[in-house]
């Protein structure tokens, strides 16, 4: 699997979790969901994954910690989340962990797959910088 092009999504919701998956694929990504053991599986999938679309909304709490856990600012990839209602306020701490891009739920395809474009050209440069200081560290140049 081309790792450039894989988006992880993170939804609780079935429904929502099959809809983004349906526009993802249908723009020519490649999608993997996870709703179960999220965090176990979110950070193992972190060697694979360009873009990372997660739902701050979960009962009983919130995704922020996975958030921070991804280390986005030091990392390949690039972490947009999705919030409606009580997680709102939560847009401005995502960001301040590093997040890309906060969307609104509900949200249009064309919003959607906006900001997945800019995320993983992002991540493109990211992880090519990366690669760079990588190579530059082991005095290959």
């Amino acid at each position: 699997m081309d790792s450039t092009s894989l988006v992880v999504v993170v939804d609780d919701e079935p429904e929502i979790r099959e809809i983004l998956d349906l526009i993802l694929a249908n723009a020519g990504y490649h999608v993997e969901i996870i709703a179960d053991g999220v965090e176990e599986n979110v950070l193992g999938s972190r060697i694979r994954a360009r873009l990372f679309l997660i739902d701050l909304d979960v009962p009983n709490g919130s995704r922020l910690e996975l958030v921070r856990k991804l280390n986005v600012n030091d990392s390949p990839y690039e972490v947009i989340v999705m919030a409606g209602g009580r997680e709102l306020d939560r847009f401005e701490e995502a960001r301040n962990l590093g997040v890309i891009g906060c969307l609104h739920k509900p949200f249009s395809s064309k919003k959607l797959l906006g900001h997945v474009e800019s995320a993983l050209e992002s991540a493109a440069r990211k992880a090519k910088k990366l690669a760079g200081a990588g190579q530059r560290d082991a005095g290959i140049t």
